[in-house]
């Protein structure tokens, strides 16, 4: 997102999300490679992803809440020790749904959301706008060569999720579903086939939903 918050801020809640419920430990390594190969793809060497992890949480963190923590800080917008942005896979997306400070972030996300779905290049014309005056946002685009314009719900700076279900059901493909699971505000979504949605879910202890 292009207003990031804090990383110190950002860690302090997603570890405690993530904290709750303990089960048998697995290797990072060993978590990294089964999202692989479930067609999950990295920003970054092997050597290089576990150096992100790592700058962000304990190795023990990941390996005594296995999946859900990797998932979900993998598809982050993170800071690296430099300061510099850094995000450690575009198959998955994750983000903070108290996040509405810029009248354009409804085109942000969506974006990030349609490039789970490898559509960002279907979708043309693609505009939001949030007036924090008014209290009003919208978002329009051409799919298909249908134009549709669609009003957002305002909820001050909350992000209104069901603009997110509305896309999916216009742009789900066949036997694919874009798929989520819900910690307080933070909100954690990939798209994958239904029968990948069902390894996730015995990955993750049934924490994913279908979107749509």
């Amino acid at each position: 997102m292009k207003d990031m918050q804090s990383q110190k801020g950002r860690n302090n809640v997603i570890f405690n999300l993530f904290r709750k419920g303990k089960t048998e430990s697995v290797s990072l390594e060993m978590q990294i490679q089964t999202l692989i190969d479930l067609g999950v793809t990295f920003n970054l060497s092997d050597a290089e992803l576990i150096k992100g992890l790592t700058d962000q949480f304990d190795r023990q963190v990941y390996e005594e809440d296995p999946y859900r923590l990797l998932i979900s800080v993998a598809g982050t917008d993170l800071l690296d020790n430099n300061g510099n942005e850094l995000r450690l896979s575009y198959d998955i997306l994750s983000f903070d749904t108290e996040c509405v400070e810029d009248e354009y972030i409804y085109t942000d996300v969506i974006t990030q959301f349609l490039r789970l779905a490898k559509l960002e290049n279907y979708i043309s014309e693609l505009d939001s706008k949030v007036n924090f005056n008014e209290e009003t946002a919208y978002i329009t685009f051409l799919f298909e060569q249908k134009r549709y314009k669609w009003n957002i719900s305002f909820d001050s700076d909350w992000f209104d999720v069901s603009v997110l279900e509305r896309m999916a059901s216009v742009i789900e493909r066949p036997n694919m579903k874009f798929i989520y699971f819900n910690d307080g505000q933070h909100l954690t979504l990939m798209y994958c086939s239904k029968a990948v949605f069902k390894q996730i879910n015995n990955l993750t202890k049934n924490k994913f939903r279908m979107l749509a």
